[in-house]
């Protein structure tokens, strides 16, 4: 079975997940653009993200020292997210929530202080997000469904041999090689597309 089939088909058996992470990202961005609670928290992320802006704009060739860490960071997480799904699904459901957190937050701030917020998504956000977003909620979705397997086998199957369950575990998890590599494909795009065209939109 080709790649791109292992990938339509597990988009076909998290349809339910892939409403749930999309739920639990809006959840958090609204939140974060809403409820003074986590103002702090966001404060705190955003601070880093510009300190860290700063530091990369500083170095030779910062367009490109750019890309790689976008690309890195993105990819890092987005299977870090799927596979730690193991744990019970606690990892992909924080990963969503903060995510839309932080977006929510920086969104919010920027209405506060009389920011064009639609010419803010369309030039940040659409670019690279138009890939970037969806890669994350089907990462984060991957991640609950691996996580609710782990407690369908902990509650539903307990007179199957425990060999059997490993097997099964394992099984699917070989089908998500696939997928992880198409994400991260896909996230490199996005990693250009961010890096050039999004960075570009923004100085003008």
């Amino acid at each position: 079975m080709t790649s791109l089939r292992i990938f339509k088909e597990q988009l076909r058996s998290i349809k339910r997940w892939l409403a749930i992470a999309l739920l639990l990202f809006i959840a958090g961005a609204v939140m974060g653009a809403t409820m003074n609670v986590f103002q702090d928290y966001g404060q705190s992320q955003t601070a880093g993200i510009k300190e860290l802006a700063e530091q990369i704009n500083a170095q030779e060739h910062a367009r490109f020292i750019l890309f790689v860490f976008i690309f890195l960071n993105n990819a890092i997480k987005s299977v870090i997210v799927m596979f730690t799904g193991l744990l019970f699904g606690i990892i992909p459901t924080i990963f969503l929530f903060i995510n839309g957190l932080v977006m929510g937050y920086i969104f919010g701030m920027a209405a506060d202080q009389g920011a064009d917020v639609g010419r803010l998504f369309l030039r940040g956000i659409l670019p690279h997000g138009i890939i970037e977003l969806p890669v994350m909620i089907v990462s984060g979705a991957i991640g609950l469904n691996l996580g609710a397997l782990m407690w369908k086998r902990m509650w539903n199957w307990r007179g199957i041999n425990r060999s059997d369950k490993k097997k099964s575990v394992r099984a699917y998890l070989r089908d998500l090689v696939p997928v992880a590599w198409i994400l991260v494909a896909l996230l490199l795009i996005a990693a250009v597309i961010e890096s050039t065209i999004t960075f570009w939109l923004l100085e003008r």
